[in-house]
């Protein structure tokens, strides 16, 4: 085997590797499994350290534990690579968001993904609710109603009407 040979055979699995571990790391992050995720996430980010979504998978599995100093970092990791890809901006501004000193940037985030994908219901519901959050409570409604009319998950769009009904409570207000 000669070194081109060697070299590509080693990129291949490098290659499969990352893709593997990227599969192994979104499941378990979507079940919340955050202690079994973070390994490989780590990993990932080994394999992948120029691409923003193992950073953003990284930050998600140490923001579900609690570690928020580590989210950040990661986080901001994630965003010096800037992926232009819709997936990571989404999960990027939901992470940002749940780290609350970090809404305006989560705005920013998101608003970026809208920009790229304007017809998912999920980037109108993160982005009302992370307007919400700031208080900008006329735009959050404007938002979560676009989301709830949207119509492709049904059960997010009964939660954008809950809300927009919580927000248009007087209780709300006092919050």
């Amino acid at each position: 085997m000669n070194d081109h040979t060697k070299q590509n055979t080693t990129e291949n699995n490098l290659t499969e590797n990352a893709d593997e571990i990227r599969r192994l790391t979104s499941r378990l992050l979507a079940c919340n499994n955050y202690v079994a995720a973070l390994p490989y996430a780590k990993q990932w980010t080994k394999l992948r350290p120029c691409e923003s979504m193992p950073w953003t998978a990284l930050a998600s599995a140490l923001n579900g534990l609690d570690r928020h100093a580590e989210a950040c970092e990661a986080l901001d990791k994630a965003i010096l690579v800037n992926s232009p890809d819709w997936l990571s901006l989404y999960i990027m501004a939901g992470v940002a968001s749940y780290l609350k000193h970090r809404l305006p940037e989560a705005e920013q985030l998101i608003r970026k993904a809208l920009r790229l994908q304007p017809d998912i219901q999920e980037n109108w519901y993160v982005l009302g609710r992370v307007l919400k959050e700031q208080g900008k409570k006329i735009e959050a409604m404007l938002c979560l109603a676009r989301a709830g009319q949207m119509n492709q998950n049904l059960s997010l769009s009964r939660e954008c009407m809950d809300m927009i009904i919580e927000m248009g409570s007087p209780d709300y207000s006092r919050n």
